[in-house]
């Protein structure tokens, strides 16, 4: 919601930002060795497990219960960060975060489905060579790299791979029937930092209905919609300025729902 604000923030002081979400944290693992600013690549691949609806058809879900959706086969999360993992949601933001953090061009970022979840993002380059990242899905990994910073401190309780067992990878093309969120996510003019904002609460707001019962699990996508695609915009440009308008635009889902209903 805020990156064009703190990168100008961190430029201006001079501070470097550390992402840590494994992920970004892998991208950061070849910054000094690929130059991204110089463009020498031709995508940037986040993966995404796929989750518990990996091979069902998002429109066939209807009767998926909050407690199916929130369980995810590899990552121990809260319930939004559950279902946004379900939904997709989780790799839009993922993204537009690595476009903020390592200053990449928006049509350079790209999801894959990556079942093991042992690869966390693929750097392909513009020499043929693709580079790939991998540990478990354990965030103890980037939060330990972070901490250590060149010193050598040891976490014993993290696993280590063993190459000497076979190693089986999976990747595959995020499918539109499966997860369609994504591709609405694709078609929104995300240089204009309200309809980021927008989808973010859209979310927000979906998935606190279906956690009440409200709605169903497709109905996630149609309130995402409907929201982000509001004539709804406002002066963004301070930290404040973006909470301001987070919450006036619930207030004005809120009241907009309450009306319909009532005219229903």
């Amino acid at each position: 919601s805020a990156g064009h604000i703190v990168n100008k923030i961190a430029k201006k002081h001079k501070t470097q930002i550390i992402p840590l979400d494994s992920e970004h944290f892998s991208i950061y693992q070849n910054f000094n060795e690929i130059s991204l600013q110089n463009s020498d690549f031709k995508k940037i691949y986040l993966t995404a497990s796929g989750d518990p609806f990996l091979n069902k058809k998002f429109k066939k879900l209807k009767k998926v219960s909050f407690r199916e959706a929130t369980n995810h086969p590899k990552w121990k999360m809260g319930y939004k960060n559950s279902i946004d993992s379900a939904t997709l949601v989780n790799k839009c933001l993922e993204l537009i975060e690595a476009h903020y953090l390592f200053d990449i061009p928006i049509n350079k970022l790209d999801i894959l489905i990556h079942p093991q979840s042992l690869v966390h993002s693929i750097i392909e380059g513009s020499n043929y060579v693709s580079k790939m990242i991998y540990f478990h899905n354990d965030m103890k990994i980037p939060l330990m790299n972070f901490l250590n910073n060149g010193n050598t401190l040891k976490f014993p309780s993290i696993k280590k791979f063993n190459l000497l067992q076979p190693l089986h990878l999976d990747f595959f093309h995020v499918s539109k029937d499966i997860f369609p969120l994504y591709f609405f996510f694709k078609s929104i003019d995300k240089t204009n930092p309200c309809n980021l904002i927008k989808f973010n609460t859209a979310n927000e707001y979906a998935v606190d209905l279906f956690k009440q019962k409200k709605i169903n699990y497709p109905e996630i996508m149609q309130i995402i919609k409907e929201i982000t695609s509001l004539n709804f915009n406002s002066d963004v440009n301070t930290i404040d300025k973006i909470i301001q308008y987070h919450e006036n635009l619930k207030e004005y889902i809120q009241a907009d729902r309450k009306s319909t209903r009532l005219n229903s």
